[in-house]
């Protein structure tokens, strides 16, 4: 006779284990208040430690000392990132410059050009009265109000100075953080292991496994996804001929961390760039071209290729996911919504099956069958007729 999940399934230490996950969280919530200022740098320097451990511990494997190992990664990590920034920094500098200079000029074109071109259009195929179209348009200029608004936005960003000076320390904090995590991983690991207690460390250590696999597959599939979408835009969008194309193609690919922001946030900056500087409907066609071969290799092969079917999040999931954490946490809710929702969801998968093997979801006659018929009884549908 087999026995059920259910009967040999231990509920009550899964439910020490779901106050341990409890616990554990609110000291991680706790943390993140208490050292909100550095939150980025260390959440930075976690992501950077999780990439670059395996290639440590590869190191580790030909006898190269660990702090060699590091030291080394670091160094090349650094060296690229100054070649990297002394030969595109200033290309992207100043596309970033011409690019704030096209957007009030953007919104002067749709008040000054484009607006009265569509009332005329529609008074020329009698969609609108002269008079309505034109009441109706001249509601629509409100281009100017917009301008002088974003106009002092940019004051107001040129007085963030000092955030910004303070934003500067924190990032060279990062290497900082970066340099005793990778030093100290193993024993700040072993440090937390301690305090699970000894029961409960195969299931910790399962779900842990399973996190594991989901931020492989969320973090480094995302940004690697995201790194080869800029390549694909920068070329793409300087092939069309568009204006400030790299600058455009990094904010976009960039923007690919969150799913589906890429294409918002590249459209805007591509029409704003082309309201300003017009340049025939062949360059509108090609942005768009270029947009929907990119969205086409990324959804066939990209992502399937690089984060698999792992995650598999539904993308109505992650748009609603993205809005109420944003609408919750701000910056931070909209960065790690995709992340928390992919492990929510990896852990509902592995904790289904035992919730489909317990008495709650199964019927009680699968547990305590019926006694089978007395003999000279039969039984149709659940009625007992009498003896036959």
């Amino acid at each position: 006779m087999s026995v059920s999940k259910e009967k040999i399934f231990d509920w009550r230490r899964t439910r020490r284990f779901a106050k341990l996950c409890v616990v554990f969280t609110l000291v991680a919530f706790l943390f993140a208040a208490v050292y909100k200022s550095l939150l980025a740098p260390l959440l930075v320097s976690m992501f950077l430690c999780y990439l670059l451990l395996p290639l440590v511990k590869r190191l580790e494997t030909y006898k190269i000392p660990r702090l060699v190992s590091i030291f080394t990664i670091m160094a090349l990590l650094s060296g690229i990132i100054a070649i990297v920034s002394f030969k595109v920094a200033p290309l992207v500098y100043f596309q970033a410059l011409a690019l704030f200079k096209l957007i009030p000029e953007s919104f002067a074109a749709v008040s000054n050009k484009w607006i009265p071109a569509v009332e005329r259009l529609v008074v020329e195929w009698g969609l609108m009265k002269a008079g309505a179209a034109h009441s109706f348009f001249e509601g629509l200029k409100i281009m100017s109000r917009i301008e002088a608004h974003f106009e002092r936005g940019l004051g107001g960003i040129v007085n963030t100075g000092i955030s910004l000076a303070g934003g500067m320390i924190n990032l060279g904090l990062i290497p900082f953080f970066l340099f005793f995590f990778l030093k100290d991983y193993q024993a700040i690991t072993d440090g937390l292991w301690s305090l699970v207690p000894k029961d409960l460390i195969p299931p910790t250590r399962s779900v842990t496994h399973r996190i594991n696999l989901t931020l492989r597959s969320v973090l480094k599939g995302q940004a690697t996804v995201a790194g080869i979408l800029m390549v694909l835009y920068v070329i793409g969008l300087s092939i069309v001929g568009i204006q400030s194309a790299v600058i455009i193609g990094l904010v976009a690919g960039l923007c690919r961390i969150i799913p589906y922001l890429d294409v918002l946030v590249g459209a805007v900056l591509s029409t704003i760039v082309i309201l300003s500087d017009f340049g025939g409907f062949g360059q509108v066609f090609g942005v768009i071209i270029v947009f929907l071969v990119v969205q086409a290799l990324d959804g066939a092969v990209i992502t399937p290729q690089i984060v698999g079917d792992r995650v598999g999040l539904h993308p109505m999931a992650i748009i609603i996911s993205v809005i109420a954490f944003g609408n919750w946490f701000g910056f931070w809710g909209v960065l790690l919504a995709v992340p928390i929702v992919a492990i929510a969801k990896s852990l509902f998968v592995a904790a289904k099956p035992y919730y489909m093997a317990s008495a709650t979801y199964q019927a009680p006659w699968m547990y305590n069958p019926s006694p089978p018929p007395v003999p000279g009884e039969r039984i149709e549908d659940g009625v007992k007729p009498g003896p036959v």
